[in-house]
């Protein structure tokens, strides 16, 4: 399989010969020369580590990444899907029943009515689906004062409010502010955050 010519036969002969000499005064090159890889290789093996530990958790994470936005890609696209074969489903619905007609508003009025009814029972969709004439016209319907309650944003309605006791952990209570509408699990309301907090400890 190997043809060795005469010249490599006289360097394994020099080579063998120099290690019986090295042996026969004590000193075993193969034995140093596996000590000297080993040190070598101590020194340089926790780098590789460290280097191959990086790249796999960059790559956990770049996987980790490119499923979370594949996943919200195909979840969007599904609903916009879903929102259109929907509101065909709406406009054949309404073609085949006569309610549609050839004014484009209407017909508009009638699809956008029928995908906020199609969540309702469909006990409820004739009464939303009225004739034209039962509807108040523009100049019936009564205009909204600035005054008017609904016309101030959440953020200025005036609410108490009050402190819920949320636990207890090593002698120290926490508290978190809440208002009339939320709901306090433990029952226990306080007026104000200090009295919540410094309250004496009792079972909850």
């Amino acid at each position: 399989m190997f043809e060795t010519t005469n010249e490599t036969k006289n360097y394994i002969i020099i080579f063998l010969l120099i290690l019986t000499f090295f042996s026969l005064l004590g000193i075993n090159l193969l034995n140093e020369a596996g000590d000297g890889f080993q040190w070598a290789t101590s020194g340089i093996v926790p780098y590789i580590k460290k280097v191959l530990g990086i790249i796999g958790w960059s790559t956990g994470s770049l996987i980790n990444v490119s499923t979370d936005i594949v996943s919200d890609t195909a979840r969007a696209g599904i609903d916009v899907a879903e929102g259109s074969i929907q509101s065909v489903g709406n406009l054949l619905q309404n073609a085949s029943k006569g309610g549609m007609s050839i004014d484009l508003s209407e017909n508009q009025k009638l699809l956008n009515d029928g995908v906020r009814g199609s969540s309702q029972s469909t006990k409820q969709q004739p009464a939303q689906q009225q004739p034209a004439q039962q509807q108040p016209r523009q100049s019936e319907i009564k205009k909204d004062q600035s005054s008017n309650s609904i016309q101030n944003p959440i953020s200025n309605k005036k609410s108490s409010t009050k402190w819920c006791l949320v636990g207890e952990y090593q002698g120290k209570r926490g508290c978190i502010e809440v208002n009339d509408d939320d709901i306090c699990i433990s029952e226990k309301i306080y007026n104000n955050l200090g009295e919540c907090i410094n309250r004496p400890s009792s079972s909850i």
